[in-house]
């Protein structure tokens, strides 16, 4: 149970993580300035667009699933401390970079 409070105290890998699951399973649609992956690669085509929003989502996912187990592992075994938390939201802002730079070079090798 605590581990939960202090999870809930530094939400940010759960957050992710359950919004990544919402745009995997509900990806928008059409190309629009409010919610997706949105880079202005992405938003060139429709085919682009839809390919970045499922390609983004599943890489997502894979990298916030192993953060968040380490994180309820870490928190389980040490706690919170600051060092802990700082760690846990550079590796996220860290995976967060992954997702676009990866997405980003395979939409440039997508031609149309």
């Amino acid at each position: 149970m605590e581990t939960i409070i202090l999870i809930l105290k530094n939400p940010v890998v759960l957050i992710s993580f359950i919004i990544m699951i919402l745009f995997k399973l509900f990806p928008p649609k059409n190309i629009n300035s409010w919610y997706g992956y949105r880079t202005n690669n992405s938003k060139k085509t429709k085919s682009k667009w839809d390919f970045a929003q499922k390609y983004s989502a599943t890489l997502s996912l894979k990298l916030l699933l192993p953060l968040l187990i380490i994180q309820i592992l870490i928190y389980n075994f040490y706690g919170s401390t600051m060092v802990i938390d700082l760690s846990t939201t550079a590796c996220w802002l860290f995976s967060l970079a992954i997702v676009i730079s990866k997405t980003e070079k395979k939409l440039k090798e997508i031609n149309n």
